[in-house]
């Protein structure tokens, strides 16, 4: 992290599950502290799929990836999850 923040980047260390069989053994606030303490920004973007079924939201049966309608919904809870004035920081204090 520290050749990210010497260069004004923010490292963001984001817990993204999926859903169904494909699900995370260790849950957010196992690891997020970890992430923290060693300098990331963090972000937990679990229940992303919450409303919707798995089927709708996965390429196909067995797959662990996402269709165009789970991309949305993990964009969604991205944005909504984004502490977008910390991220923007490096370049308003540049700009000031």
């Amino acid at each position: 992290t520290d050749l990210c923040t010497d260069r004004g980047i923010t490292p963001v260390w984001g817990y993204l599950e999926m859903p169904g069989r494909f699900a995370v053994s260790l849950d957010y606030d196992e690891i997020e502290p970890v992430a923290r303490n060693n300098g990331f920004h963090t972000l937990n973007l679990s229940g992303w799929a919450a409303e919707a079924q798995v089927e709708d939201i996965m390429l196909r049966d067995g797959d662990p990836h996402t269709n165009a309608a789970g991309h949305r919904l993990i964009a969604e809870k991205l944005l909504r999850e984004l502490d977008v004035e910390l991220l923007l920081q490096p370049y308003i204090a540049d700009s000031e």
